[in-house]
């Protein structure tokens, strides 16, 4: 016998024939090995690039007296003249913006703080709701974490920033028609040197991604249970939600910070308990908690209606 010709092997005198399932198997394992690996590397980026638009987990606080009590001491006395003005203030400028952080931020609120690197060495700050049509015109409201040089700026502005804060901690878990935007610049009261440059700053942020819908300027929240409203166009349409919360809106010469920002057409509204200058021995005192409380309240109240008007409206 040969012993290099080919074995084939016999049953009965017949070739062995593979089972036809099991050839299809062979062709159908890898196929699906393929298309199986594809699709869990398509489920895998998606799922990473939808748990990234997911917003932190939020824990809304309602107003509290005894938080906004506390919130205006560590800023007044704790933290004290916020400026530029000297190396002192600028330390206590950097702690009340800490402050703002440590409030809002993950650890606390659950918001993400956007940090807008300004032309001096302090962030503008920013927080944010999403908006049930992220499309739509925001709502931006603004105060600052600064005070004038030499002051403790008790009202201007450590009562406007607590409102804020409280505001932004009242309404974290809403789901309101449009984005909500809140901005906590740290440089409203120094008007020397790089005004200008910071003030560009503010308006290129404002404007980055639409028109806004209406941008407040929220100050002085201590010295009054009623609201007022400045404003150099009476007529914005979210204004009439206002009615039986603040003041009817007044026309007046805008003043320094409200003019910069008008200048470029921004419509830039000051909501307020106190119209006009603010005496200096006024700015040295804690603002009554209970007062400031109030007038949260009803920010918080015109931030809802305000957020509640159809987006075809804008």
């Amino acid at each position: 016998m040969n012993a290099s010709a080919p074995v084939t092997e016999m049953i009965d005198d017949e070739p062995v024939r593979k089972p036809r399932w099991l050839t299809w198997l062979l062709v159908i394992l890898p196929a699906w090995c393929i298309v199986s690996t594809i699709a869990a590397l398509w489920y895998y980026f998606h799922r990473e690039e939808r748990d990234a638009q997911v917003e932190n987990e939020r824990f809304a606080q309602a107003i509290s007296i005894p938080m906004l009590e506390d919130d205006l001491n560590k800023i007044v006395q704790w933290i004290g003249p916020r400026n530029c003005a000297s190396d002192a203030e600028k330390i206590q400028l950097s702690r009340a913006a800490s402050m703002i952080e440590g409030l809002l931020g993950p650890t606390n609120t659950g918001y993400d703080v956007t940090k807008h690197r300004d032309v001096a060495e302090w962030p503008i700050m920013q927080v944010s709701l999403a908006g049930k049509n992220r499309d739509a015109a925001p709502l931006w409201i603004i105060t600052s974490y600064d005070s004038p040089a030499n002051s403790r700026g008790a009202e201007t502005n450590a009562s406007g920033l607590a409102a804020t804060l409280a505001a932004a901690q009242a309404t974290a878990r809403d789901q309101p028609t449009r984005p909500v935007h809140f901005l906590f610049l740290p440089h409203v009261y120094h008007h020397a040197g790089s005004a200008d440059e910071s003030f560009e700053k503010i308006r290129t942020i404002l404007t980055s991604n639409n028109s806004p819908y209406a941008v407040w300027w929220i100050e002085a929240m201590g010295t009054s249970e009623k609201i007022f409203i400045e404003t150099n166009d009476s007529q914005q349409p979210w204004l009439h939600v206002a009615a039986g919360i603040a003041q009817n809106p007044l026309e007046l010469p805008p003043a320094f910070f409200l003019q910069k920002l008008t200048e470029d057409g921004i419509d830039l509204n000051r909501i307020s308990t106190q119209l006009g200058s603010i005496p200096a021995e006024q700015n040295e005192r804690v603002p009554f908690a209970p007062t400031v409380a109030i007038s949260s309240g009803k920010l918080v109240e015109m931030i809802r209606r305000t957020t509640l008007l159809p987006v075809a409206a804008d």
